[in-house]
């Protein structure tokens, strides 16, 4: 699998360790005075994320002390009620993706750690035109006209503020883990997911034996319809982009990954039952999914065809594209067939035979970064078509489970460039053996990449846009290779001396 361009913009605040000395209050600020050029900023938190504990202790202190009443930070706690409407509000009114902790700026929107890094010099900027108002956030000064006006009290004098939540369902589950004292999780898989399986055998048995009743987990099923239209009620919930699977919530902290799972939910399960619990997250559709969690258990397996068309729904969009891609590769290699067959052994004038290296740069480059994705196990940029974080996260993503697909697409990129630069620079023997490597790789990446488009819309039941670029490069790639291996299978019989 593969995808264009290497740009990660992954600033989550999921860390495992997370002091219980953060303050817990929702607002912690230093009120500018009348007539004073000040900035006002609003910074949005979790007690649950550490890497917000750090901005928050260690970052902001010295900034306030060096501008002091010409900085105003307002701090809003996302899992408080009000905080959540805010946060939601936020994100939509500028645009951007979810995540914490994040900044607002008058229009200036700083995430993760990009905020030690800009603010101190966006706030000279702001100062020298005369300061910055509250940004537009829709609710932020009835929120702020709700707040004492008052710096808050220390951390021990204040209650960790309630998270924003469900009635929890009346089950005996439910009930024998004692009022107060359970966790319950929200896990969403696919069945074809190898890292789902990792989360689903592994690491949630391990917590389940440590913490017994405490904690409670319902998984979600995305390949399925009542699944994947609660994955996309939650991602809208919380502002972001549909992030693949395993994706676990654990009250308004969401994990992707089976490594950030395994290395965080642990100590968000000790924080959270130090709480007395976490009930479940306030998500459009939950609880009518958590008052049927048994609907699909009692019919039996779903037939090929009824699992096919289940998969083609799941992303209506982005499958389409990918059955236009594989139907059109399709139609490329019959017409290939046909094309070789007519084509004249000699090369005609102005052949793009250069078109190969640039072609196999743009795919080396797609399948580096892939690589990266697959390897690191970190979310990919899917842009606004398909749904990558979950065909990257897939089974198929690797080759018999082991080596991924982008790192052979890396090793197929640079035979066929180092096999056209042979056959550019040489002559004979080895000049058609080249040609022959060339269009023996390039065909062989055609066809696999037809089977991988094949995949996506029909088996994963989600497409990659990036893939489909990569695809469409491979059917590029074999297009060229077809008349240089002609003219040198057949080369033109010497002229009579």
């Amino acid at each position: 699998m593969s995808g264009p361009g290497i740009r990660i913009a992954w600033f989550g605040c999921l860390s495992a360790a997370v002091a219980g000395l953060m303050p817990f209050s929702p607002v912690r600020t230093v009120r500018a005075q009348t007539g004073v050029p000040a900035v006002h900023a609003v910074l949005f938190h979790s007690p649950m994320c550490s890497y917000c504990a750090e901005i928050i202790e260690q970052e902001l202190p010295p900034l306030i002390r060096t501008y002091g009443s010409r900085l105003d930070i307002l701090q809003i706690n996302i899992e408080t009620p009000e905080g959540l409407s805010l946060y939601q509000a936020a994100l939509e009114a500028y645009g951007v993706d979810g995540g914490i902790p994040v900044l607002f700026v008058d229009d200036t929107v700083l995430k993760g750690t990009a905020i030690p890094e800009r603010l101190p010099d966006l706030l000279d900027t702001y100062l020298n035109q005369g300061g910055a108002d509250w940004p537009a956030i829709p609710g932020l000064a009835a929120y702020r006209q709700s707040l004492p006006d008052t710096i808050a009290a220390t951390p021990t004098d204040t209650p960790f503020p309630p998270t924003p939540t469900l009635a929890a369902p009346s089950t005996a589950e439910d009930s024998d883990g004692g009022a107060g004292g359970v966790v319950r999780v929200l896990l969403f898989f696919s069945p074809t997911c190898h890292y789902c399986g990792i989360v689903r055998d592994d690491v949630l048995p391990a917590l389940k034996e440590e913490y017994g009743e405490q904690i409670i987990v319902v998984e979600a099923d995305t390949s399925t319809e009542r699944g994947y239209d609660l994955y996309l009620s939650t991602c809208g919930f919380f502002g972001i982009q549909r992030p693949g699977v395993p994706f676990l919530l654990i009250g308004t902290q969401y994990l992707v990954g089976s490594t950030k799972i395994r290395e965080q939910l642990p100590s968000l399960m000790e924080q959270a039952l130090a709480r007395g619990g976490v009930d479940w997250p306030a998500i459009p559709g939950l609880r009518e999914f958590l008052d049927a969690p048994a609907a699909d258990s009692g019919h039996p397996d779903p037939g090929i065809f009824e699992q096919v068309r289940a998969n083609l729904a799941r992303d209506p969009l982005g499958n389409a594209v990918s059955v236009i891609v594989l139907l059109g590769m399709l139609v490329s290699a019959a017409a290939g067939v046909v094309y070789f067959r007519r084509i004249p052994a000699a090369l005609p004038p102005g052949f793009p035979d250069g078109a190969v290296p640039a072609m196999c740069c743009a795919g080396l480059a797609v399948a580096l970064y892939l690589s990266y994705v697959e390897i690191g196990r970190v979310e990919a940029v899917c842009g606004p078509v398909g749904d990558c974080n979950t065909v990257q996260q897939s089974t198929y993503a690797r080759l018999f489970g082991i080596l991924p697909i982008g790192v052979l697409g890396v090793a197929g990129y640079i035979l066929i460039l180092f096999a056209w630069l042979v056959k550019r620079e040489s002559r004979g023997r080895w000049k058609t053996a080249a040609a022959l490597t060339v269009f023996g790789l390039s065909t062989f990446g055609f066809f696999f990449s037809i089977y991988l488009t094949f995949l996506e819309p029909f088996v994963i039941g989600a497409s990659c846009s990036w893939c489909l670029a990569s695809a469409a490069l491979m059917t590029g790639l074999f297009w060229l290779s077809l008349h240089p291996v002609k003219a040198a299978l057949y080369p033109p019989a010497p002229e009579p001396g």
